[in-house]
């Protein structure tokens, strides 16, 4: 659990600062697709961590699959020595005084950025919800639920990810189009509506055919990492972006553990199911944070606006 921590931590940091950097690098009409172009190595890596797991598993076991992510140092180290810090950052860093070079959590929650960090966060946090909810626990329903072999399961979870990758790609096209804020709603309303379709399918052929385009409204990873990183000055890009997006992350952490309990009173197919609620959720959020920017909301019809969503 401890090191599984300290992972957590590495691939949560990751997330922020690349949503950052590209917000600096690309122009405003492509951040979409070079967002959603990078993350889409999540899925891809998911994808070949499950192919490797066909194979290494049954033979070697799991230590030696866990190795195989020591690919996470060369990607560090090339990281270290060719990438090159962008303009937009050294520029600011030029600007700002070494006193004011700190920087404080306080400052996202300031008068001008408090109603965006909230609702940020709070979309991020049912989407991720919704995601790790469903997605931890889907080759578990798929082997005991639906009576799938290991090598049977691993071809699903792939075919899953491809989906997933495909809808980066396409939605983040999409958010560059017609904005990013209304792209992220579709992909949730999407969400909200396969995902009990998905877990009500008793077909095995059309099950593994219905997961890549389940899948394929998951690209929310790549799309907040482009409307994350506009809505924050440069001076805290990196740090909003990464607390919503990450504070989201914590949360859903206790998800599988509501899965699981839901499982044992009803079905996993039950609890996957019911993961289209947080995407609704999320969709919601979504469009709350995009009306404050372009209204800048006070925090008391923020709260109002939260108490309307509980209801």
């Amino acid at each position: 659990m401890i090191l599984r921590f300290l992972a957590g931590l590495g691939l949560g940091g990751v997330w922020g600062v690349a949503a950052a950097f590209i917000s600096e690098v690309f122009p405003s009409r492509q951040r979409g697709r070079a967002a959603s172009f990078v993350i889409s190595a999540w899925p891809i890596g998911f994808g070949a961590a499950a192919l490797l797991a066909r194979f290494v598993l049954p033979v070697y076991g799991w230590r030696v699959l866990f190795f195989c992510g020591i690919g996470a140092v060369v990607a560090a180290i090339y990281t270290l020595i060719f990438v090159r810090e962008s303009e937009a950052w050294l520029a600011d860093r030029a600007a700002t005084s070494v006193a004011k070079r700190s920087v404080s959590v306080r400052e996202i929650f300031s008068d001008d950025l408090r109603v965006t960090t909230i609702l940020g966060t709070l979309a991020a946090t049912c989407a991720l919800v919704g995601y790790w909810g469903a997605n931890t626990w889907i080759p578990t329903y798929l082997i005991k639920e639906r009576g799938l072999g290991t090598a049977s399961m691993t071809a699903f979870v792939i075919l899953l990810n491809v989906g997933m990758f495909t809808g980066l790609h396409f939605f983040g096209w999409l958010g560059d189009r017609i904005g990013r804020d209304r792209a992220v709603v579709v992909s949730f309303i999407g969400a909200a509506v396969m995902l009990p379709i998905y877990a009500v399918m008793r077909n095995d052929t059309m099950l593994l055919w219905m997961g890549p385009l389940t899948a394929l409204f998951f690209p929310f990873g790549g799309l907040f990492g482009a409307y994350f990183g506009d809505l924050y000055p440069a001076r805290v890009r990196s740090l909003g972006a990464g607390f919503c997006f990450n504070f989201g992350r914590g949360l859903s952490a206790f998800a599988p553990f509501a899965l699981g309990a839901i499982a044992t009173k009803s079905s996993l197919a039950t609890g996957i199911a019911l993961c289209s609620v947080a995407f609704g959720f999320a969709a919601i959020f979504t469009v709350m944070l995009a009306r404050a920017q372009r209204h800048r909301v006070s925090p008391a019809q923020l709260a109002t606006g939260v108490q309307f969503a509980r209801e």
